[in-house]
């Protein structure tokens, strides 16, 4: 019986690999043009057929070549998700450098611009014996048709005054500007700056005629540079005295003319009081609303600030 029943396993085994290369036969002379849809039927029929399977385990393959077409897309789909966000990602990044080298490039121009016009005035105030307020009026008017003047509040010069002369000086100046002109605040400082010429000639502008303006830590710190090194210095953030808007004071020396700047005998200085936030706008221009600004000291401390806006990069710049 045992021999009979290992002849009958022997014959079904032959009966097996004879159905299966007869289905390999079959399968290569079946057409080739049915895609790769029916190509890859044939070899899941060629793997079906060439190994005789129960039907469990017939489930377990079924389920394995199901699932790999759905995690290769599911893989193929995440690559390129992440490579479209990069890609992205890396627009914007460039985008926003190219918006923020523009700000930073108008808002040091416009300085710059303020600067030549600073130059003008100190020459007008070099090549004057003595300059009334009514010519430095016209001056500055001639100058306020020129656009480089938006954002500039005032413009005006101050007069160094030593204090054994500052009785003269006031008596002089009261001529001039009235019997309420008076040199302040006088904190018994040996010299003085205090603000003798400024147009435009508005009610809040000659509300700063006598102030001396090295009584302030942060506009005297300004001051001592530019007398030392000859050239433009800047303020930090200040108050400006005419409105009490937030601004920045640019200085430049007046050195008296039988000296020059290697003398060091300073006459004066001439000054621009600038209204931070028409500044910016001007550096901002087209891109306003459309990003958030923030401009900062080098200790943090907040010099312009737009805030926070939906949607909007901040750009963000140091001011030294």
């Amino acid at each position: 019986m045992a021999k009979t029943r290992t002849c009958k396993d022997k014959d079904l085994q032959r009966s097996v690999v004879t159905r299966s290369e007869a289905t390999r036969n079959r399968l290569r002379t079946l057409p080739r043009g049915g895609g790769p849809s029916r190509q890859r039927s044939f070899v899941l029929l060629f793997r079906i057929a060439d190994s005789p399977m129960t039907l469990q385990s017939f489930r377990r393959q079924l389920s394995r070549q199901f699932w790999v077409l759905p995690l290769i897309c599911l893989c193929v789909t995440a690559g390129a998700w992440w490579i479209a966000h990069t890609h992205e990602r890396d627009t914007k990044n460039q985008d926003f450098g190219h918006v923020a080298d523009m700000v930073s490039d108008r808002m040091f121009n416009r300085l710059l611009q303020y600067e030549h016009l600073l130059r003008a005035a100190r020459s007008f105030v070099m090549a004057s014996r003595e300059i009334s307020p009514d010519k430095w009026i016209t001056f500055v008017d001639g100058l306020h048709q020129d656009e480089r003047l938006t954002g500039l509040r005032s413009l005006g010069f101050m007069d160094r005054v030593s204090r054994d002369g500052l009785s003269g000086h006031e008596s002089r100046l009261r001529s001039v500007h009235g019997k309420e002109y008076h040199v302040w605040p006088d904190d018994g400082q040996p010299v003085f700056f205090p603000i003798t010429l400024v147009a435009p000639s508005t009610g809040a502008a000659r509300r700063v005629l006598g102030y001396d303006q090295s009584a302030e830590p942060v506009r005297e710190r300004a001051m001592r540079q530019a007398i030392e090194s000859g050239r433009l210095a800047v303020t930090r953030k200040v108050q400006l005295v005419q409105d009490g808007r937030p601004g920045l004071i640019l200085f430049l020396p007046v050195f008296a003319a039988d000296t020059g700047s290697h003398g060091k005998r300073v006459a004066g200085l001439v000054y621009g009081a600038v209204v931070l936030g028409d500044v910016v706008s001007s550096g901002l221009d087209a891109e306003a609303g459309t990003i958030a600004l923030r401009i900062a000291h080098e200790d943090g401390t907040a010099v312009f600030d737009t805030g926070t806006k939906p949607h909007a990069p901040v750009v963000a710049d140091t001011v030294p």
